[in-house]
C-alpha cells in the first residue's frame, strides 16, 4: 500500500498463509515477522505428519457450563496449563461464545480446526515460493528453543527454513519456548517483535 509501512506478523499456519499473501500480492507488505511457520521441504514432516493434531481437535472438548469452569479445567490440562495465565484467560474470554444451553462453547469447532490441520499442501508449496518473495520485503524469523526438547529432523528443517530466502532476512530464537511460543512466552515474543521494529524502522513518534 503506497505510503504506508505494513509489517505482517503470523504464527504457525498463520505465518504460512501470510507468506502466501506476500508472495501473491507483495505490494501489501514492507516486512514479515514469521513465528515458527509450518513451512517445510516437500515430503518432510513439520509437526503433525501422522494427523495427530487433527484427531486431537476432533476429540477435544468444546463446551463447558460456564467460562469459569472452562478456565479451571483448561488450566488443569497439560496442554493449556503451559500457557501464560493471561493468555489463557484471554482465550476463554474471547475464544468462547455463549450457546443455546446457557453454557459456552468454542467459537471454532473441532471440525473446523481439524480441517485446518489436515491441510498439507500449502506448507510444501510455500517452501518453493519463499525464495520468490520480493527481496524488498524484510523477513524476520522467530524460532523456539526449548532446552528440554530435542526436535531432531524438525530442527534441521528449521535451520534450512530461516535461510530459504537469505537476502534481507534475519532470525532470532525465543528461549524457553516451544512451537506455542505466542501462548507460552508472550512477553518474550512481544520483545522480539518490538526489537525488530525499532531496529528496522526506528522509534515512532505519536501523530497527534
Amino acid at each position: 500500500v503506497e505510503g504506508r509501512t505494513i509489517v505482517g506478523v503470523g504464527h504457525s499456519f498463520g505465518g504460512c498463509t501470510q507468506s502466501l499473501v506476500a508472495y501473491t500480492v507483495p505490494a501489501l507488505f514492507s516486512a514479515l515477522v514469521l513465528l515458527d511457520p509450518v513451512i517445510a521441504p516437500p515430503g518432510e514432516p513439520v509437526v503433525d505428519d501422522k494427523g495427530s493434531f487433527a484427531y486431537g481437535a476432533l476429540s477435544r472438548r468444546e463446551a463447558w457450563p460456564s467460562r469459569e469452569e472452562a478456565l479451571r479445567l483448561l488450566g488443569g490440562s497439560p496442554f493449556f496449563g503451559a500457557w501464560d495465565p493471561e493468555v489463557l484467560k484471554l482465550y476463554v474470554d474471547y475464544g468462547l461464545v455463549e450457546d443455546a444451553k446457557g453454557g459456552v462453547r468454542l467459537k471454532t469447532s473441532g471440525v473446523q480446526e481439524a480441517a485446518t490441520f489436515s491441510d498439507t499442501w500449502l506448507r510444501y508449496e510455500m517452501w518453493g515460493a519463499m525464495p520468490k518473495i520480493e527481496e524488498r520485503i524484510a523477513l524476520r524469523w522467530l524460532s523456539p528453543k526449548d532446552a528440554k526438547e530435542s526436535m531432531g529432523k524438525i530442527e534441521e528443517i528449521e535451520q534450512q527454513r530461516v535461510w530459504v530466502r537469505p537476502t534481507n532476512a534475519s532470525n532470532v530464537r525465543v528461549m524457553g519456548a516451544t512451537h506455542l511460543m505466542v501462548q507460552e512466552r508472550p512477553r518474550e515474543v512481544a520483545d522480539a517483535i518490538h526489537s525488530f521494529l525499532v531496529e528496522r524502522y526506528g522509534t515512532m513518534q505519536a501523530r497527534l
